[in-house]
């Protein structure tokens, strides 16, 4: 509550497995989101399509698959916004993407499609302008699969 991330690499406010719920975020500024390079999510354009290590083969990700910064990155539905803003995201500045099933250290941690199937937490009073792409996005989650030769890209 009450906080400032200014001049970030990478996800700001980040809420990222899948299992987090009934967090509250309230009143905090997100402003100048840019890329960085701890996760695949983190990159621009051309480090996505550069840094290809964890790729299926000779797999170029295209520029859909590059375009993930974002200010507020909330994987679990169950988590209450208010009152925050997010603006010069080089992406998104709010971002809600609801996983399959859990991603990382807390994989297997819920059912698959737990969060798929809960209701939205309070979102109220949030504003976002003056990001790269979207102000607010609502998306399906993360790839939870290893790269292979029908889906090569790493997430």
């Amino acid at each position: 509550q009450d906080t400032v991330g200014y001049d970030t690499l990478g996800h700001c406010y980040f809420i990222e497995d899948g299992v987090e719920q009934r967090n509250v975020l309230d009143h905090n500024l997100g402003l100048v989101t840019r890329a960085g390079t701890l996760l695949p999510t983190d990159r621009d354009d051309n480090m996505c399509r550069s840094m290809r290590d964890a790729v299926y083969g000779d797999y170029v990700p295209s520029t859909s698959d590059c375009r993930a910064v974002t200010t507020f990155w909330i994987a679990h539905p169950n988590n209450i916004l208010t009152n925050n803003a997010a603006a010069g995201s080089l992406h998104t500045g709010i971002w809600y993407i609801f996983h399959r099933e859990p991603t990382g250290p807390s994989d297997g941690a819920l059912p698959r499609y737990q969060a798929e199937r809960t209701p939205l937490g309070r979102f109220y009073n949030n504003r976002a302008h003056s990001n790269g792409i979207d102000g607010l996005m609502i998306d399906e989650g993360v790839k939870t699969t290893q790269p292979s030769s029908s889906k090569p890209e790493e997430y």
